[in-house]
């Protein structure tokens, strides 16, 4: 009801035809094409490189970021950032949500990523992740680790589901990952 502020971003790009594998405009590897655009996108493409090992958040609360479904990851990452900024200095003292977490979350992470001038980065969901195991790693494309992956899918407050990259099994993984276990891999949609 108070008057606000809006800032509308219009972000314009060629139809240029992308194939799966293709180098995507921010340089990743387009791992996905729905076929046409709508919602202003048509292609998924994923980085080059893994972000590193992050925790996934919070392992004692759910953040319902629960969409398994291709074209959820950035609301799905989004959740997940919202919940945990509205912690009281969760990043600096992430024994507000549990003794165990270490203050990383890895949607965080993922969307603070870019690459040359894109910045529209986030955290794949489940099957999204899938997708690219199946159209990247499956070919021997985007030189991924043969460990677990996470994705923006929730399952209950201390799991979320992960995709093993050294066999393709869909998991359920403690939001608190033994250290160097579970790698992550920003996405984004054009």
């Amino acid at each position: 009801n108070m008057p606000k502020n809006i800032i509308l971003r219009q972000k314009c790009e060629s139809q240029t035809i992308y194939q799966i594998g293709q180098t995507g405009p921010a340089g990743g590897i387009v791992f996905y094409d729905k076929g046409s655009y709508s919602l202003g996108w048509r292609y998924m493409e994923c980085a080059t490189t893994d972000l590193g090992f992050f925790e996934w958040g919070c392992a004692s609360a759910t953040t319902n970021a629960n969409s398994p479904e291709i074209g959820k990851g950035l609301f799905n990452s989004a959740t997940i950032i919202n919940y945990h900024d509205s912690l009281i200095n969760y990043y600096g003292n992430p024994s507000v949500c549990n003794a165990m977490n270490n203050g990383t979350v890895v949607a965080k992470n993922a969307l603070l990523f870019s690459s040359t001038t894109y910045d529209d980065w986030f955290l794949p969901t489940q099957n999204e992740l899938e997708l690219m195991y199946q159209n990247l790693q499956l070919q021997g494309l985007g030189n991924f680790s043969n460990a677990k992956y996470w994705s923006s899918t929730e399952f209950d407050s201390g799991n979320v589901k992960t995709i093993d990259f050294n066999g393709g099994n869909v998991l359920t993984s403690p939001k608190i990952p033994s250290p160097n276990t579970t790698a992550a891999r920003a996405v984004r949609s054009f």
